[in-house]
């Protein structure tokens, strides 16, 4: 006589499946956080693409690159009184106004305009304001998570605050040629201020105008601080030498950049050797910020991942110079 009862399955059998699951999803789990890093890098690029033909829309209306400084002060002084050379003057109105002096490391004056150039330049471009999401790669998950914190402040709101892009502008582009050296560069002044376009580039195609300031197309990195390597789960920063980040040129191209490369490039020849070292912060505040305890805010993150030349930032040779062997 057959049996009715219906046979479930034993602990063993149960525990086996368990485990099959485990490993599918421990397998699984890593492709599809792999999968979307790599799809949110990928539209970073295109995001560079896009800022990189708005840079030369720019220059071909302005005859000239982004530049918010005037060396002929008393020009600028008639329309905003009290005004100098290093103050980022708002493009259309007369406030505000944002100094980008740095008194105690002259050579850095004006450079960090670099990080917050989308912002200043919004109100030419009229699309979205300073906060505008076109300015971060969406795998630039510190810079959304300060956008999400601090945009609805009244301040950001007013567009008192330049937001820190996830695109770096060189600082070559608003200074003279001259000033930029093998391994280090001048300070900076009034009587280096010096718009430039494309026709002060030599070689367009190998000098990178703007580029990502990390490889957001990695989540880990080996940091380097006091001679000890450590790995960090964290994109590299676009100087060190495990970086590939994504650079747009003067021909108008993107492409990656191999920085291991670049980095042998220059050992051997000082022509790929730029002017001064830096240890990239992780994510600058909003500029300008403050606390009362006179520590930076608003978002900076000053985590570093070493010490490193600055390429593409301070090309030797400035404009004229060239930032990518063949």
């Amino acid at each position: 006589m057959a049996s009715d009862r219906v046979r479930g399955f034993t602990l063993i059998e149960l525990l086996v499946v368990i485990s099959i699951i485990g490993i599918l999803m421990g397998i699984l789990i890593p492709a599809l956080a792999g999968a979307r890093l790599t799809a949110r890098s990928t539209v970073g690029v295109a995001n560079l693409r896009s800022l990189s033909q708005l840079v030369m829309l720019y220059e071909h209306e302005q005859r000239f690159f982004p530049t918010p400084f005037d060396p002929e002060t008393n020009s600028r002084s008639r329309r905003v009184p009290g005004t100098t050379w290093s103050d980022a003057l708002h493009p259309t109105e007369e406030e505000p106004v944002w100094n980008f002096e740095v008194p105690i490391v002259p050579e850095w004056s004006t450079e960090f305009f670099g990080v917050y150039w989308y912002s200043w330049m919004s109100d030419w471009n009229a699309q979205g304001g300073r906060d505008s999401e076109v300015q971060f790669s969406p795998a630039d998950r510190l810079a959304l998570d300060q956008l999400a914190q601090y945009r609805s402040l009244q301040d950001s709101r007013n567009g008192k605050y330049l937001w820190p892009s996830s695109y770096y502008m060189s600082p070559t582009l608003w200074s003279v040629p001259s000033r930029f050296g093998a391994g280090g560069r001048g300070a900076m002044s009034a009587g280096t201020l010096a718009p430039t376009s494309t026709s002060s580039l030599a070689q367009p195609a190998d000098k990178v105008l703007l580029w990502e300031r990390a490889d957001f197309a990695k989540n880990n990195r080996i940091a380097i601080n006091g001679g000890t390597a450590t790995r960090q789960k964290m994109a590299p920063s676009w100087c060190n030498p495990e970086a590939r980040p994504h650079v747009a040129t003067g021909d108008g191209g993107v492409r990656q950049a191999d920085m291991r490369k670049i980095g042998e490039a220059a050992a051997q020849n000082n022509e790929f050797l730029p002017g001064g070292r830096i240890q990239p912060s992780d994510l600058m505040p909003l500029y300008p910020s403050w606390r009362p305890d006179g520590l930076d805010a608003l978002g900076g993150v000053p985590g570093s991942d070493g010490d490193y030349p600055l390429y593409f930032w301070a090309t030797n040779g400035g404009v004229r110079g060239v930032d990518l062997p063949r």
